[in-house]
Parts: C-alpha cells; structure tokens; sequence
C-alpha cells in the first residue's frame, strides 16, 4: 500500500506510522489542517529539526510564546530582526526585567551600521540637525557619567556643571558658571602651559 487518498474533509485516525519517507498532502490549493482537539500539536522528542525551506510566513496570534531560553538565528550567517512596513520595533521585556545587550572584548553593539568603529558601543550617523546621542534625564541623578576600570572620572550634574577628576588623588573639580546673563565663550590659546584661576 503506497497511496492513501481520502475524499472527505475530516480524517480521524489514533496512529499513522510512515516505514519510510511520508507525505501528507492536501490537493490543488486547499488548507491542510491539523487539529489536535486539544490545543497542543506534540513532536516527538526525538525529532530535533523542523524543515521547510519554502516557508516564508508564520500566520499567528498577535502575541506568540515562545518557551526557549535561547534564540539563535541565521543559521551560521549574519541576521537581521526587522518589520515589514514602515513600522516600529519595539523590545520589551516583562515586569522588571531588564534589557541587556552584551559586549566582549571583541564584540560589540552597533547602532548605524555593522561597519561602525568596534566598540562596546559603537553609534554612526544622523537625523536631521539633532544630536548623534540624546540623554534626557528624568530623575535627579546625573546626566552623564564616565569611568575607567570603576573609577569615576568625568561627570555632567543634573544642572549641567562638568566634573573632572585629575589623574592621582580622589578630588574632582566642578566648572560651575555664575549666574548668566548672556551667553559667554571661554577661548583656551593656541599654547601649551597652564590656564591660572584667579580667587
């Protein structure tokens, strides 16, 4: 027995074992179905690799589960995560679970193109006449904060003052303007040596 066919819509059956390669099929243009009855579709344990090389969209709920821990894409080349209209992307994750783009020593993110300058973060690019990089700072900590090996060496205050640190002791330095009335330019000469305070 070699071919099947069955004229009907339903087809209920308790086993179906192939000896060798099978194939189900539906004719013409018709939807094949598979319902379970009982919301779950099983594989068996023993088969690892789900192959359909033709298959170019997924037809699924608005929200799509998926229980792996691990998600790994492209198949040995490079990947890309897109939409496919003019539509945003958005990456959530649930309660207070955070976001987390992990870099190495060699390995970086990229926020332009993939021919960025490595770095843990790499940013290249423009909209408009905006800035390449806008922090808003919503609480009242610091706008910005910089470090080496955890050592804090330059910070932005919540109120826009610049912190320096210098090279040996624990003591910083904080350009804080007076009160202005008017936009101001502070010009360094064209020389080495060292800019005098005078208090």
């Amino acid at each position: 027995l070699g071919f099947v066919s069955v004229d009907g819509t339903v087809l209920d059956i308790n086993s179906l074992d192939f000896t060798g390669t099978g194939l189900i099929t539906s004719s013409a243009t018709n939807a094949l179905t598979l319902n379970s009855g009982s919301d779950a579709i099983v594989f068996d344990a023993t088969d690892t690799t789900l192959t359909a090389t033709g298959l170019a969209t997924i037809d699924a709920a608005a929200t799509l589960g998926i229980d792996s821990t691990t998600l790994n894409l492209g198949g040995g080349s490079a990947a890309t995560l897109g939409t496919t209209s003019n539509s945003d992307l958005t990456l959530t994750p649930n309660g207070t679970g955070e976001l987390t783009l992990t870099s190495d020593s060699d390995t970086g993110v990229n926020i332009g193109s993939s021919s960025n300058t490595p770095a843990p973060l790499s940013i290249s690019g423009g909209i408009g006449g905006n800035s390449a990089l806008i922090v808003n700072q919503t609480n009242s900590g610091d706008i910005l904060s910089a470090s080496s090996s955890g050592v804090t060496r330059f910070r932005v205050t919540n109120t826009g003052e610049l912190v320096l640190s210098d090279n040996t002791s624990a003591f910083f330095t904080t350009l804080n303007p007076a009160t202005l009335t008017a936009d101001r330019t502070l010009t360094l000469p064209n020389e080495d040596g060292t800019v005098c305070v005078q208090g």
